[in-house]
């Protein structure tokens, strides 16, 4: 919270403090009912009680003044509220699904102004390490302890440095963490193949290592499977 704290907004002269009301306008889509009292002969100030913004920046205040016959008139100031928020970067970790190159992470921050909900003030984005897009992270927000979570499905293999940045909504106040998805592909499952075959008879094979009921990672892109023929041969003894 950051409190406003000049309470006094405006003054006037020759009337009694009976003969006005006052409206206070915060510039942050809240009102407030003003005071009206005496500040020496023939002055008068308006008042306001102590009004709390829920975020930084700069709020016009208009504090409009009725009088008992009907007449109105509007004085103006205004509330500049800077950024208090700190961030602080916690650890980030990356989950890897090695059959479908589908990576989750999970970084964590903290916030020491707690009063901030998440997709309000906070922005989440994380950059890949692949040279895609960089994405929005999904915030989670409790009393300050911030939480950013995010997918990201990978084309190829390699090692690729993943970045979770965590801003405030003024882009002044900015921190990261970095880790690691390192992307291998599955490992293949092979079976066991036996078949027999005539003397004299020729059998094509699958290149070594690739056979039909052996498993390939996907989606890795694989050079395409070369073939070749035997032919049996009965030698004499």
């Amino acid at each position: 919270m950051r409190p406003y704290t000049d309470t006094e907004v405006v003054a006037f002269l020759n009337a009694t403090t009976s003969d006005f009301t006052a409206t206070i306008l915060w510039g942050d889509n809240t009102t407030s009912t003003g005071t009206v009292a005496a500040n020496g002969p023939g002055n008068f100030v308006v008042s306001g009680p102590l009004h709390t913004y829920t975020d930084e920046g700069t709020f016009p205040i208009t504090v409009t003044i009725t009088d008992k016959g009907g007449s109105v008139a509007a004085a103006t100031t205004t509330a500049t509220i800077a950024d208090t928020d700190h961030l602080t970067a916690g650890t980030a970790t990356v989950v890897i699904n090695q059959n479908t190159f589908l990576s989750t992470v999970t970084a964590s921050f903290s916030d020491s102004d707690t009063s901030v909900s998440a997709g309000g003030d906070l922005i989440a984005t994380i950059n890949w390490g692949d040279n895609t897009a960089t994405t929005t992270g999904t915030l989670t927000d409790t009393n300050g302890t911030v939480s950013v979570a995010g997918s990201h499905a990978y084309s190829a293999t390699g090692k690729f440095t993943v970045t979770v940045t965590l801003a405030d909504d003024d882009t002044a106040n900015t921190v990261s963490e970095q880790t690691t998805a390192n992307v291998v592909g599955a490992t293949p499952t092979l079976v066991a193949d036996r078949a027999g075959v005539n003397v004299g008879a020729s059998v094509t094979a699958a290149a070594p290592g690739v056979l039909a009921n052996d498993t390939v990672p996907s989606p890795a892109t694989r050079a395409s499977t070369s073939r070749r023929s035997v032919t049996m041969v009965r030698r004499a003894l």
